[in-house]
């Protein structure tokens, strides 16, 4: 069975390999491909001429990486119990539902089988987090705390079945992890309350720019996460990171032996769990390809996130406008499939917890508020590329939306209104948290926390976002054969494409931007010359700018909307396939 697998493995991936180079005679997968090869280059080559001396040395441990593998995999345990979905069925491939499940194999066997294929993506993944995301961290290690963490998912998702036939379903599973992980952060808040003093001594004593003193502070703050209670709960996500950045080869293997170890009793334990998978496990892979069969010809979106069980924001009447119906259905989108709702409201209430636990510190309490305007920013630049519940996803099915009662126009309106009120109500509340925290703080008068730039932020946020959701539905309309193709998810080649469309993103960004930032800076300057520097003025002094902003938001419309009436169904997406 051993042998039998590893060439099936080894010939899937040869053929991957194989189809993925003939693809590179299509010019858009040799473009994308070019520019990422050129990046990984560019970046290996940077990594080992200069940053050779910044690397880790071999003895130490980075506390500031391992804590935060630590926090990650507390929350992949925890949250992995409160996902919706009550299947254990795995994704096979045609070929493998015919041979293997009319096979003389046992079921422990083909679970096997199943975790060894997963080790070729785990390698690469590994590799990937390894070179770029985590600098200095053990290869080996990484890849034993994915493989383990991957073991843990199956069980996992054989526990979760066996509970609903228990009668224990996905609402009560929900309600156990949303308690158990407000107790785990009240025990930390509790803890580090106690010694909050701590903490903010010794970043005030350390210098920020002086990695020893980083060092030490993170050492500082594992040190107060490694006592009872804390220190006791977290015992085993630890682990993930101290395997990742061992400090010896000893512990490296000692660290590893426990992970590898807990793998087999957990694969042994999903093994003996009373649950049937095959049945499963056909109708998930039958979805899987009915998806594949939907991309490749155009007629619904693929690449999507599970979709989560929210209600729906309002009701829609029985009557009404068009418009309203598509704002409805894409609302409903964003808040069911993209994650940046969540991840959003996550990180205020992160940042109101940071400031609660160092309450009386204010300037802890200003830093945290600095640090809220930066990830306000970044929201509003991140959000309309997260947020896709626009043309992104209906312009695949293009035979569908062009039989809505709309003009062009109204429709590329109706499409982008959902994603640009998440995104800017989103942006407002983070801004509204940081300024909160600013207040309490009274922290040092800049302009940063004057009524000046609160005026200015919340002027701006609605048309920069509006600007960027032009820019990704203009992509879509406008090149849609590097964005609708069925493949255009996986591989080298789909990395470049994005990085180019990344690029090209912020290219029209700052074009756009341009004139409005020169009319901003000239009536800025006139109108407080003339009138002082006040709230009323600066508002006076954004609105040519908004209104400039606002005049290319509605050329950049009308063209697009023209644009999108010149869409042949039958050739362009015909196109679009790889």
């Amino acid at each position: 069975m051993t042998g039998a697998a590893a060439f099936l493995i080894s010939r899937s991936l040869k053929n991957r390999i194989v189809r993925w180079f003939k693809r590179l005679r299509q010019p858009r997968y040799v473009a994308g491909a070019a520019l990422a090869g050129f990046y990984f280059w560019s970046f290996l080559f940077r990594h080992r001429t200069v940053a050779v001396g910044a690397r880790i040395p071999p003895g130490s441990i980075n506390e500031v990486f391992v804590i935060v593998i630590t926090l990650i995999a507390t929350l992949l345990i925890l949250g992995a119990w409160a996902l919706p979905s009550e299947s254990p069925g795995f994704v096979f491939s045609e070929a493998e539902i015919q041979f293997l499940f009319q096979a003389p194999i046992t079921r422990r066997q083909l679970l096997a089988y199943k975790v060894l294929q997963s080790q070729i993506g785990l390698l690469f993944t590994s590799a990937i987090f390894s070179f770029f995301a985590f600098r200095g961290s053990r290869y080996g290690g990484m890849w034993i705390a994915f493989a383990v963490l991957n073991v843990y998912m199956m069980f996992v998702s054989f526990a979760r079945v066996r509970l609903k036939l228990l009668g224990i379903g996905w609402p009560v599973r929900l309600v156990a992890v949303f308690l158990a992980i407000t107790a785990l952060i009240g025990i930390a808040a509790w803890q580090f309350r106690s010694d909050a003093g701590v903490v903010v001594d010794a970043m005030k004593q350390g210098k920020f720019n002086d990695y020893a003193s980083a060092v030490s502070n993170a050492g500082i703050v594992s040190a107060i996460m490694r006592k009872p209670p804390l220190g006791t709960i977290l015992a085993v996500p630890r682990l993930f990171g101290e395997i990742v950045y061992s400090p010896s080869l000893t512990t490296l293997l000692r660290d590893g032996s426990i992970l590898i170890a807990a793998a087999i009793m957990l694969f042994l334990a999903t093994s003996h769990l009373d649950v049937s998978f095959e049945d499963a496990s056909i109708v998930a892979s039958q979805r899987a390809l009915v998806r594949r069969g939907r991309m490749r010809g155009m007629r619904f979106g693929g690449n999507m996130a599970a979709v989560r069980r929210f209600p729906a924001p309002f009701r829609l009447g029985d009557r009404g406008r068009p418009e309203v119906a598509v704002f409805w259905k894409n609302l409903i989108a964003a808040l069911r499939v993209s994650s940046f709702p969540v991840v959003a409201g996550i990180l205020q209430i992160s940042f109101a917890a940071a400031a609660a636990i160092f309450h009386g510190h204010a300037d802890v309490t200003a830093s945290l508020g600095y640090g809220g305007l930066f990830t306000a920013a970044g929201l509003a630049l991140l959000g309309p590329q997260m947020v896709r519940s626009d043309l992104r996803i209906d312009l695949l099915r293009l035979d569908v939306v062009k039989t809505f009662p709309l003009t062009a126009e109204a429709l590329l309106a109706a499409e982008m209104a959902a994603p640009l009120v998440v995104v800017s109500s989103v942006a407002f509340l983070m801004l509204g948290v940081s300024f909160a925290l600013l207040s309490f703080a009274h922290a040092k008068a800049s302009f940063v926390t004057s009524p000046e730039f609160i005026v200015s932020a919340l002027v701006f946020i609605v048309p920069i976002s509006a600007i960027q959701l032009l820019i990704q539905n203009g992509a879509m309309i406008l090149l849609p054969a590097w964005t609708m193709s069925a493949e255009a998810t996986r591989g080298l080649g789909a990395m470049g494409q994005r990085m180019l469309l990344l690029l090209g993103n912020l290219v029209t960004l700052f074009i756009a931007l341009l004139p409005a930032a020169a009319v901003l800076a000239g009536s800025v300057i006139g109108l407080t010359k003339l009138l002082g520097r006040s709230p009323a003025t600066i508002l006076i002094a954004t609105l040519p700018a908004a209104a400039i902003l606002v005049g290319e938001i509605a050329i950049a419309h009308r063209f697009l909307a023209a644009q999108f009436e010149e869409i042949d169904i039958a050739n362009d997406l015909e196109n679009a396939t790889p």
